[in-house]
This record gives C-alpha cells, sequence and structure tokens, in this order.
C-alpha cells in the first residue's frame, strides 16, 4: 500500500526592461532587454508505504517519511539585437545573450520517532543540500535577404555553457562542466499574398542536463519506483526541420493548413532502468545515441454552398523512435499515433452551433519482446452551442463524450462532460461582464490519461473534484473603443 500527501507553497516574480532605438538610416535598429526573475518553491511530501511480501524469506516493512523539499532560483538574462542594413536587400543582425541562472536545492528526509511521535530522524541516504550555477555566453551573426516576396536568415550561434554544482559548504559534488556549441539557423518564407504563406525552417539546439538528473542521490518520493542521479551525463545536440503552409479566403471563410517537422537528437537523454528482488524499478538518466520525433499535420475548413455551413477536419499523425536501457538491454520503442477530427459548423452574427467527432489510434513497438504491443484507441464526440440573447446577454453551453478502447482492465470507461455559461455586458464598451460558469455539471468527477514512455504504457484514473459554479466579474482594459467580449469559457 503506497499513500502520498503533498503541501506546496511557491512564488514567482519577474521584472523586465526594454529598450528600442531607430536611427535615421532606414532599417537600422538597436533592441535591448533586461529580465529578472526569482522562484521559490517549498513542499512538504508525507510517504506512507506498507509492503507485504508473498515470499516468507522477506519480513514486511513500513516506511513512514517526511520529505522537506525546497528549491529557490534567480535568472538574470540580458539580450542585445543590432539590425544593420547593407543594401535594399541584404543585411547584417548582430546579437548577444548572456544569462546566469542560480539555483538551490534541498532536500531533507525525516523518518517518523515513534517514541516521541513526530518526524524528527534525519535520513541522510535521502537528503541532499546543494546548489547549481548556470552561465550562457551566446552570440550570432545572421545575414537576412528580403526581395519581393521572398526573406532568408541563414547563420549561427556559438555558445558557452559554465555549469557548476556544489554543496552548500562550497564542496564541488562534480567536476565544472564547459560546454562549448554551434548552433547553424536557417529560415526562408515566401508570401504569396497577404492571405497565403509557406515558411521552412532549419534550427539546432542544445540541452544540458538539469539539476535532477545530475543530482548524485536517491530519492525515494516513490518507495517502489526509485530516482537516482547521474553525474556523467553530457548535453544533447538537436537538428529540427520544419515546413508549413496556409492559405485563408476572408470572404468565404475557408482555409486550409499543414505543417511537418523532423527532429533528430544526438546524444539523447533517455532512462535506465533497472528491477531488484522486490520488484522495485531503480531509474537513471542516461544518454543514448539518437531519438526521432516525426508530426505531420492537416487541417482545414470548407464552407458549404453559401450558407453558414461549413465542414472543419483535420489529422494529425506523428512517429517517434525511442530508446532506453532495461536491465541492461536497449530497447527500442517505434510509436506511430493518429488523431482525425470532422465536424459541422453553423456561425452567423448571434448563433453558433458545432457537432464533431475525433478519434486516437496509437501503436507503439517495443524491440524487447515481453512488452506489451497492442495499439489502443479513444472515441470523442463533442457539441459546442452558442447564443447571442437581447440585452447584451449570452449563452453557451458544451459537451464531450469519451469513450476508452483497448486500455488496461478498469480503464475502459466512458463518461461525458458537460459545461454552461451566461453572461451580461455592461457599459458603452461593454467591457464590464458579470457571468456564472458551471463546470461538470453532471458531477464525473474524473479524468483518465494514457501516456506511452519508452517501454511503459502508463494509464492514469484520476478522481477530482471538478464540479463548480462560479460567479466572477471581469472589466477589460480597452483603449480601442471596441466592444469587449469574454472569450475565457473555452
Amino acid at each position: 500500500m503506497y499513500h502520498k500527501t503533498t503541501k506546496l507553497v511557491s512564488s514567482t516574480f519577474a521584472t523586465e526592461l526594454r529598450l528600442k532605438r531607430e536611427f535615421k538610416k532606414k532599417d537600422r535598429l538597436l533592441k535591448y532587454a533586461f529580465q529578472y526573475r526569482q522562484n521559490e518553491n517549498d513542499q512538504d511530501q508525507f510517504n506512507y508505504t506498507r509492503n507485504e511480501y508473498a515470499d516468507p524469506l522477506y519480513q514486511n516493512d513500513t516506511i513512514n517519511q517526511l520529505q522537506d523539499f525546497f528549491t529557490n532560483s534567480d535568472r538574470y538574462r540580458s539580450q542585445l539585437l543590432f539590425r544593420e542594413p547593407i543594401t535594399k536587400k541584404w543585411g547584417i543582425d548582430v546579437e548577444h545573450l548572456f544569462q546566469i541562472n542560480k539555483s538551490e536545492q534541498r532536500l531533507e528526509t525525516f523518518d517518523f520517532n515513534t517514541f516521541f511521535s513526530d518526524y524528527s530522524d534525519l535520513d541522510s541516504l535521502f537528503s541532499n543540500n546543494f546548489q547549481n550555477t548556470k552561465q550562457t555566453n551566446r552570440g550570432g551573426l545572421f545575414y537576412r535577404y528580403r526581395y519581393k516576396k521572398n526573406t532568408l536568415k541563414l547563420g549561427a550561434y556559438a555558445r558557452n555553457v559554465l555549469i557548476i554544482n556544489q554543496s552548500l559548504d562550497g564542496t564541488s559534488l562534480t567536476e565544472d562542466l564547459n560546454f562549448w556549441d554551434v548552433l547553424p539557423q536557417v529560415s526562408f518564407r515566401h508570401k504569396f499574398n497577404n492571405s497565403q504563406r509557406f515558411r521552412f525552417n532549419y534550427k539546432t539546439n542544445s540541452r544540458q542536463p538539469s539539476l535532477n538528473q545530475l543530482q548524485p542521490v536517491q530519492n525515494n518520493a516513490n518507495p517502489n519506483k526509485i530516482s537516482q542521479g547521474n553525474p556523467e551525463l553530457v548535453p544533447d545536440y538537436t537538428h529540427m526541420l520544419s515546413a508549413s503552409y496556409n492559405h485563408w479566403k476572408g470572404l468565404t471563410g475557408s482555409y486550409v493548413w499543414t505543417n511537418l517537422t523532423h527532429r533528430t537528437v544526438q546524444n539523447a537523454f533517455s532512462t535506465e532502468v533497472t528491477y531488484d528482488s522486490l520488484g522495485r524499478s531503480i531509474s537513471k538518466s542516461i544518454n543514448v545515441d539518437q531519438q526521432q520525433f516525426n508530426n505531420f499535420n492537416l487541417g482545414g475548413k470548407i464552407p458549404i454552398g453559401n450558407t453558414p455551413l461549413g465542414l472543419r477536419g483535420g489529422t494529425f499523425t506523428s512517429y517517434n523512435i525511442t530508446k532506453n536501457i532495461i536491465d541492461g538491454l536497449e530497447n527500442t520503442t517505434k510509436t506511430f499515433s493518429n488523431m482525425a477530427e470532422l465536424s459541422l459548423e453553423f456561425e452567423t452574427d448571434s448563433l453558433f452551433f458545432e457537432i464533431g467527432a475525433e478519434l486516437s489510434y496509437s501503436k507503439p513497438n517495443n524491440s524487447l519482446p515481453f512488452y506489451n504491443n497492442k495499439p489502443f484507441t479513444t472515441q470523442n464526440y463533442f457539441a459546442e452551442f452558442s447564443l447571442e440573447l437581447p440585452w447584451n446577454m449570452e449563452f453557451e453551453i458544451a459537451g464531450d463524450y469519451t469513450i476508452n478502447n483497448q486500455w488496461a482492465d478498469g480503464y475502459n470507461i466512458s463518461f461525458l462532460l458537460l459545461d454552461c455559461y451566461i453572461g451580461k455586458r455592461f457599459l458603452e464598451n461593454e467591457n464590464l461582464i458579470l457571468a456564472i460558469e458551471g463546470n461538470d455539471i453532471l458531477n464525473q468527477n474524473t479524468m483518465v490519461q494514457r501516456s506511452v514512455q519508452n517501454n511503459m504504457i502508463i494509464d492514469d484514473q484520476t478522481t477530482i473534484i471538478s464540479r463548480y459554479f462560479l460567479l466572477k466579474m471581469t472589466y477589460k482594459f480597452n483603449n480601442n473603443k471596441t466592444k469587449a467580449k469574454d472569450e475565457s469559457f473555452h
């Protein structure tokens, strides 16, 4: 039996300064921005686990702990752009970024003391205190070309990243990490007309290991799923190609859009999982040689004659190849997913109605033969109705009916979510809105999700308190003398 209770208090502060200078020479530009952001999180987590073993060689045991987890981070970011035109068609952009992230992490784990009836016995194995400093210094040089309907930008960033990990007493936990990267970038845009465009991008990026991935101590937040840090991680390197096209006709309301992306990650972050004799998993982050992610999306809307009716649809397809290590064996997971959507819309100035359906299909395939490779589907049927009423009032209602198929036992469930809204606008510009909003009126109180993570297919069913009725008043500041509308509902 495993029970976890969490209490979290967090705060965030952010401020920003922006400067912009234009010159007499056309298109010459200087921009500067400075940002500061501070985050603080203080989390208390109570873990109570009772392990009962079928094997008589193992004695039943109980874990009863309090984990006090505190994090604090400060980020300073300075960014500069200088743009110099060379000719009417060509120009140069010079960019510079300097950023410092300072993070402090403190994890204290206390066992329950039965004599004093409190959590006072520090467990040093699952406790740590250290700080992380990450300094990024990046400069970029880009050539810009603009002529008629074509815009081209090409160049590269040179970047240095310095990472220092040390305990709060100043002792280094790992060697200082110093990385140099060259990150080429290319972007191209062709503007057929004001409503039709084509874009192509090639970008590179590199991510450094996070503080939690490097953390060199165990974390037993879930005693049956133990996580370890790995100070030997190296940065990954990503190549991403993307192309997109969109075409919109304002007179008819029809449109079509599509995009295609391919992403290859070298030295990709993944996980290595081992299992002990009790069936508990012990995982840590590792680097694998390569992972790939591919997406193709297509959608649009077609009006039906000269009526307010329209047919809207889309398809969203992905094919991903990921790798991880399981008990010393490499596992390659190839996952194909597709979601198709089709709906019928009716829209006038005072009335909107939509009814439609979505069908999702996913097929994971693991190279190790003892993992589940069965496909699964989800059906979703939805409808939305919105009506503009007299006296500057508006009424909306929306429903979603979900059917899960070929999931794990107990998760092939169906549920209906129903939301509603009624509001009234006041004042000359109608920017004062009084509204009543109802969420999950039928009190389903459920959320079901499935995720595919390498060799694992995880079904989650969460009981949540989601039904509520909210009375709210909104005032929208509006300087352009146009009438405001409450768009917070859906």
